[in-house]
């Protein structure tokens, strides 16, 4: 079995060297622990540290894309080069390399779907009051939205079979923990919650300009997920807000000169959240595994790195997530059983 970490960057050439001497070289049932660097886009040395610290295969985009499309690049690359086990982790060094095993151990043994670490919330030593109360906030509303026994959201050390990888997709920029955690309970995937430990802070988050951006840009995702893959349950939220509205404001709309009842602003809500939810599922029906199988050896166009094991491996390929993944032309590496791309076709230069 092969297990293959993935890991998104950008500007990450300081903390990275750490990131990968961390990782385990190798892993109980597995033949075969890889890793790829998926770069954003940085406009550091990323791609050359990756490839001097031991980086198996280096994906680039262009441009930077954001972190959803990061993420979604890196599986994409990851079911691509055979993996059985996939696992996400962060390269800002944030978890620790050595929690690995525990995480994937549940998905390799076939007992879940997916598995999450979960991080010691409320350790003040690394997480402040504000951002363990707002994490556990965030929580708490993915596991009501979701319907999976979610114990840390927002984590990012996650461990996928490639059965389940193939399903997943994202739509969003921002982030991809939140949209991703409602797909899963959508299609009933079993989770297993790991505890984990982190390092220490070494940067401030670029996910986060400000706190209010955050929780901001949190909700929408969950929203936006659930509009996707619970269109029932989004119809019944717009329902209930639009109950809650009609009831308190009959006077206000009144006044306003509507003539609109309670029950045809409630019908009226209705229709637009089956119609909403449904053209969102329509616009994004695009799966990973659609655009993975059509994929085949072709022309190099791009190398960035090489396999300090075993020479040149690794193509570079723009990633995009904007367009469904089965719309885009596929573009093959070299030295490699398949090809690998992510997105549109845009060559590093």
């Amino acid at each position: 079995m092969k297990l293959i970490i993935q890991i998104p960057c950008f500007d990450e050439a300081e903390n990275l060297p750490a990131t990968l001497a961390a990782l385990p070289r190798a892993v109980d049932g597995f033949d075969v622990v890889e890793y790829l660097v998926v770069d954003d886009g940085s406009n550091d040395d990323t791609v050359a540290v990756a490839r001097l610290h031991g980086a198996h295969h280096i994906v680039r985009h262009s441009s930077n894309r954001g972190l959803a499309a990061t993420y979604m690049t890196g599986i994409a690359a990851c079911l691509a080069l055979g993996a059985d086990v996939i696992v996400n982790t962060d390269g800002d060094n944030q978890y620790v390399g050595n929690d690995i095993p525990a995480v994937v151990a549940p998905v390799r043994e076939g007992r879940v779907d997916f598995a999450m670490g979960v991080r010691p919330l409320r350790d003040r030593r690394y997480f402040p009051l504000w951002k363990s109360v707002l994490t556990r906030i965030g929580t708490r509303l993915a596991r009501m939205l979701s319907g999976l026994p979610v114990q840390d959201a927002p984590s990012g050390l996650r461990a996928y079979t490639a059965a389940a990888a193939r399903g997943l997709r994202v739509t969003g920029r921002f982030s991809y923990t939140m949209e991703t955690l409602v797909l899963a309970g959508s299609r009933g995937w079993r989770l297993a919650s790991v505890p984990i430990r982190v390092n220490p802070v070494v940067r401030r988050s670029r996910l986060m300009a400000s706190v209010p951006q955050y929780i901001r840009k949190s909700v929408f995702a969950l929203l936006r997920g659930v509009a996707l893959h619970r269109p029932l349950l989004m119809m019944g939220l717009i329902g209930v807000a639009a109950i809650a509205v009609a009831t308190a404001a009959p006077l206000a709309l009144r006044l306003a000169g509507f003539a609109i009842t309670p029950a045809a602003t409630i019908s009226a809500s209705i229709v637009c959240a089956i119609g909403g939810a449904w053209m969102w599922r329509i616009r994004h029906r695009a799966r990973i595994h659609e655009y993975v199988a059509n994929i085949a050896p072709a022309s190099l166009d791009a190398v960035v790195g090489s396999d300090p094991h075993g020479g040149d491996d690794v193509a570079g390929i723009a990633g995009d997530q904007e367009k469904p993944l089965s719309d885009v032309r596929p573009v093959s590496g070299v030295g490699m059983p398949h090809a690998m791309a992510a997105g549109e076709h845009i060559a590093d230069g």
